[in-house]
């Protein structure tokens, strides 16, 4: 990530690499695979996987930043009974840095069954 000019953290979106720290607790999420975006404005991070302490619910952990304060907003979205989420084929490249934070997430559950999260309002389908 760079940092602009009068900015915080600049980024293409992107899905993070295995391993990545969470900055959430493993009691909230168990996570699969996460993705990043930032325009310098607005960070959103975004985090799959099962609820951590009940794994036959998928989870996703949705964190917000306001790149000019520092505040975190954290939104949980449920899946009851989807065992874990995944995201697949995400928006990715600086081309998507804005549009992306506001657009849908497809994802895929343990089962096999496709869904989106809709980051627009938090919500999974």
């Amino acid at each position: 990530m760079k940092k602009g000019a009068g900015h915080a953290f600049k980024g293409p979106a992107h899905l993070l690499p295995e391993g990545t720290p969470v900055p959430v607790p493993p009691g909230l999420i168990q996570v699969s695979n996460d993705w990043l975006v930032s325009d310098g404005t607005a960070l959103v991070a975004v985090y799959a996987g099962s609820d951590g302490s009940n794994p036959a619910n998928g989870r996703f952990v949705i964190v917000w930043q306001n790149g000019h304060t520092g505040q975190q907003t954290i939104r949980v979205v449920n899946v009851p009974g989807a065992r874990s989420v995944s995201i697949v084929n995400p928006p990715t490249g600086v081309s998507v840095e804005t549009s992306a934070q506001r657009g849908s997430l497809e994802s895929i559950t343990a089962g096999g069954t496709r869904g989106s999260l809709h980051l627009s309002d938090d919500s999974a389908r």
